[in-house]
C-alpha cells in the first residue's frame, strides 16, 4: 500500500491509538502464521483475536493486501474449521530469513501507519465531482484518473491522465501539490484546471495564484521555501512539459477552458486537428481527421457534447466537413464535397 507521498521519511510511530495497536498486532500475527510450522492452538488464538472486533479484521486485511502487492509469500493452508469469510486471508507457509523478517515487518508497519491514497476516475464520456476530506472539490472530465493522499500536513494529488478542475480549500499551513506527467502545481487555496495533452500538462488558473514548476522540483514541493519556476494568476495558462521548463504564461479565457463542465466545447482560433482530437476524448471508438489539408484550418465555434451522433452532425454543419462512419469503432472526418 502506497502512502502516496513522494520522498518522505516516516517518523517513528506511536502505538497509542486502537488502529495502530491493531496494525502492530496484525503484523505480528502475519509473521507468526507465515512460519513453517504453526500449531492448531496458535491458529485458534488468531481466529479468536480476529473475531474480537471489526478493527482487527480490517487491520489484518490491510496487512494481507500489502504483502499481496509485494508478492513475498504464497498462500497458507487453512485449518479445518474456520469462518468462511476468512478463507481468502491466508497464505501458504514460507521460510523467511530472520533479518529479512525484522526489516520487512518494520517497513510494513510504518507504511500502514501512513495515510493511504484514494483513487478517483471517470470512464470515457463521463464527468464526476468529488468532495475531498479537506473541503476541496475535484471535478473530473472524461477518461481521467487522479490519486489523492492527505495527512493533515500535506495534500498530495497525482493527475495520471485526462483533465481535472480543482477548487481548493484555502489553508496557508496545508499546501496542496498536484503532480502531473509534465511537472507540478503547488497552491494554498485557489481554482485551476489541468489537462493532459500530447504536448504536456496544460495548467489554467481560474482564480488566485498558482505556482508551477518542472518535475525536478518534486523533492522540495512541500518545503515552506519552495521556489516556483512560474507564478500564474487568473486567466493565465502554462504548459508543463516532460524534462523541460514550464512555458511562459499566456492569457486565456477561463470560461472557454471550463466549458466541458457544462457539456460543451468552445474553440477560439484553434486548428481543426485540435478540434477533432478534443472531440475524440468524449466518445468510445476513434474519430480521426482523414484529410491532412484540413489540419491547420482555424476554427471558431461551440459544440454541444449531447451524444456522439448529435456532436458529429454539429461538427458537419459548423465546419463544412463530412463525418464518415467506417465501422463501429472508427469515424473519419473528410472535406465535404463541393467545399473549397
Amino acid at each position: 500500500m502506497s502512502t502516496g507521498f513522494p520522498n518522505e521519511s516516516t517518523p517513528p510511530v506511536s502505538h497509542s491509538s486502537p488502529r495502530e495497536a491493531a496494525l502492530q498486532r496484525a503484523t505480528e500475527w502475519f509473521v507468526r502464521l507465515d512460519a513453517s510450522a504453526v500449531s492448531e492452538e496458535a491458529r485458534a488464538q488468531f481466529f479468536s483475536w480476529l473475531e474480537e472486533n471489526e478493527l482487527h479484521q480490517q487491520a489484518y486485511i490491510e496487512i494481507e493486501k500489502l504483502w499481496g502487492k509485494l508478492a513475498i509469500v504464497d498462500r497458507l493452508p487453512m485449518p479445518a474449521a474456520r469462518p468462511g469469510w476468512l478463507e481468502w486471508l491466508f497464505r501458504p507457509s514460507g521460510v523467511f530469513a530472520g533479518l529479512v523478517l525484522i526489516l520487512a515487518t518494520g517497513l510494513l508497519y510504518l507504511q500502514l501507519a501512513a495515510p493511504a491514497q484514494q483513487q478517483y476516475a471517470t470512464a470515457v464520456g463521463e464527468r464526476r465531482e468529488f468532495l475531498l476530506e479537506d473541503g476541496s472539490r475535484l471535478h473530473l472530465n472524461t477518461n481521467t484518473e487522479v490519486t489523492v493522499a492527505m495527512d493533515g500536513k500535506r495534500r498530495f494529488l497525482q493527475l495520471l491522465r485526462g483533465e481535472a478542475y480543482f477548487d481548493v480549500a484555502h489553508d496557508p499551513a496545508w499546501p496542496l501539490v498536484v503532480q502531473t506527467p509534465g511537472g507540478l502545481v503547488r497552491v494554498l487555496g485557489t481554482r485551476f484546471n489541468i489537462r493532459e495533452t500530447e504536448h504536456g500538462s496544460r495548467v489554467t488558473v481560474i482564480e488566485g495564484v498558482v505556482a508551477v514548476a518542472a518535475e525536478t522540483a518534486m523533492d522540495s514541493a512541500f518545503d515552506p521555501l519552495f521556489e516556483a519556476d512560474i507564478m500564474l494568476t487568473a486567466q493565465q495558462q502554462s504548459t508543463l512539459e516532460h524534462n523541460a521548463q514550464p512555458t511562459s504564461p499566456q492569457l486565456t479565457t477561463a470560461d472557454s477552458v471550463l466549458a466541458w463542465r457544462e457539456g460543451r466545447l468552445v474553440f477560439d482560433g484553434v486548428t481543426l486537428a485540435e478540434v477533432i482530437a478534443d472531440i475524440d476524448r468524449y466518445f468510445p471508438g476513434t474519430i480521426r481527421l482523414d484529410d491532412p489539408s484540413l489540419a491547420e484550418e482555424e476554427v471558431f465555434g461551440i459544440l454541444d457534447l449531447q451524444n456522439r451522433s448529435a456532436t458529429l452532425k454539429a461538427l458537419e454543419a459548423t465546419f463544412k466537413v463530412q463525418a464518415v462512419q467506417v465501422s463501429d469503432q472508427l469515424t473519419l472526418i473528410k472535406r465535404r464535397l463541393g467545399s473549397p
